[in-house]
């Protein structure tokens, strides 16, 4: 049986919905992005740095509220 990866935290985070998409297709969670850098997270997900960077931003101050 195939199990469907699903992260509400991920979908809480204040970032796009097409961001939330590719960070759920490449089963990201808001542990990896938080113990991450923005370079690890821009190779693992294919972008550039400073979107990597918004998204750790988002997940640390998704556990700040």
């Amino acid at each position: 049986m195939h199990r469907i990866f699903d992260a509400p935290d991920i979908r809480r985070l204040d970032i796009a919905d097409g961001l939330k998409q590719l960070l759920l297709e490449r089963r990201c969670d808001l542990n990896f992005l938080l113990q991450s850098d923005a370079t690890t997270v821009a190779q693992e997900l294919g972008i550039e740095k400073y979107v990597a960077q918004i998204i750790i931003d988002a997940a640390k101050k998704a556990t700040t509220e």
